[in-house]
């Protein structure tokens, strides 16, 4: 087809492009609600999660090996999973519920201190920890 069209030609194109601008804003529409829905499912979910996940602050957050002089960071892999997914859908622009952000602004105050990725072992800011070693424990026999 010629720009500008021929004759009849130029109405049908027209009625294709309102067809499929429908069409696209339909589908806009329903990824729209999609996404919607996705979040507040992950936002429902995350808000049951958080009682587990809160043990933490009950528990040993490092331990010293004195054998292999290491130290042993004992922070939650799905609170890790939490803060990274926090900050990515807040550079996305959606809005965190303020029980989630209050969990997870405690919980990075703690992992800045201890870094860790899982499988990799951790390693410590010193300037924020000071571990001491408790004393071996000698057998007796």
């Amino acid at each position: 087809m010629l720009r500008g069209g021929v004759g009849g030609d130029e109405g049908t194109g027209s009625v294709a492009l309102r067809n499929t601008l429908g069409v696209v804003s339909e589908l806009s529409k329903e990824v729209e609600a999609f996404r919607k829905e996705q979040y507040t499912a992950w936002e429902d979910w995350i808000s049951e999660e958080l009682d587990d996940m809160a043990n933490w602050k009950n528990n040993k957050l490092m331990t010293f090996d004195s054998q292999n002089s290491h130290i042993r960071t004992h922070f939650n892999d799905q609170l890790v999973l939490l803060l990274r997914e926090v900050r990515q859908l807040q550079s996305l622009g959606f809005g965190i519920r303020k029980d989630i952000i209050n969990e997870v602004e405690v919980a990075n105050k703690f992992y800045r201190g201890v870094s860790c990725t899982p499988g990799s072992g951790a390693h410590l800011d010193a300037a924020r920890v000071t571990v001491v070693a408790e004393p071996k424990q000698t057998q007796t026999s």
